[in-house]
């Protein structure tokens, strides 16, 4: 199973399709290769109007007139930062969720950072001011890519307060941060709202369904749909209630 099925194995059964009037899906994306980048430019150019800037979670609604997207994108990989200048020309903010610990470093330090030999390397923090520049929101994902729920409350607490100090040190703000692979069963979510709430950030996770201010006063944490950009025509599809029920 991918990394993107996994995430759709999870979390709970509001999923694209039944998800079309009201609210906030946020897409969570990782690499951004050659056709698969112009693919997902493609559609949000031509979806454009359902499509809304990451800062929209601060004043989410309740459900009221149509649905919206937005576009999260997760690991730093170096793809990302054409993405960040395609969609800038487009007039859409979206929010990167980086590692700290992996950002500049190479080939070889990345495929021993996250386990596996990666499709390409990762942004450094020259890419990452320029993404800044561009409008963005750059978001913490950790010190290290590991599940938070394997470490001590004192670990768990260091990587998301040390990566959020680091990111403010270089990029002057960072505001938002993802636990790494995104189920309930990765994280405590409550400990993660906590900690994020005492450095004054919003976490995020990698849990399916609709944001709607009332879920996100109730848990504490955005949720965010995990897509393979191979299929990103298909879910938002889905999404937009078109072909909905379009086999992969």
């Amino acid at each position: 199973m991918g990394r993107a099925a996994a995430h759709r194995a999870r979390g709970d059964s509001a999923g694209l399709a039944q998800a079309t009037t009201g609210g906030l899906a946020i897409l969570l994306l990782h690499n951004t290769l050659g056709r698969d980048a112009d693919s997902l430019v493609s559609h949000v150019a031509k979806h454009r109007e359902r499509f809304t800037d990451f800062d929209a979670v601060e004043t989410l609604g309740i459900g009221r007139g149509p649905a919206q997207i937005a576009l999260t994108f997760d690991d730093g990989f170096r793809s990302n930062l054409q993405v960040a200048r395609r969609l800038h020309s487009l007039g859409l903010q979206a929010c990167f969720y980086v590692p700290t610990d992996i950002i500049g470093s190479d080939q070889p330090e990345v495929d021993a950072f996250f386990g596996r030999p990666q499709q390409e390397g990762v942004m450094t923090w020259d890419d990452l001011e320029e993404v800044r520049s561009l409008g963005h929101v750059v978001g913490s994902h950790c010190r290290q890519h590991r599940p938070l729920i394997d470490l001590s409350d004192a670990e768990g607490e260091d990587q998301i307060k040390r990566s959020l100090e680091e990111l403010r040190r270089r990029l002057g703000q960072s505001e938002h941060f993802a636990w790494p692979f995104g189920s309930l069963r990765h994280a405590d979510a409550a400990k993660v709202v906590q900690w994020c709430t005492e450095a004054d950030a919003r976490a995020a996770s990698g849990v399916r369904g609709f944001n709607t201010r009332e879920r996100l006063d109730s848990e504490g944490y955005l949720r965010r749909d995990a897509i393979d950009i191979r299929w990103i025509g298909v879910d938002i599809a889905a999404f937009l209630g078109r072909d909905a029920a379009r086999s992969r």
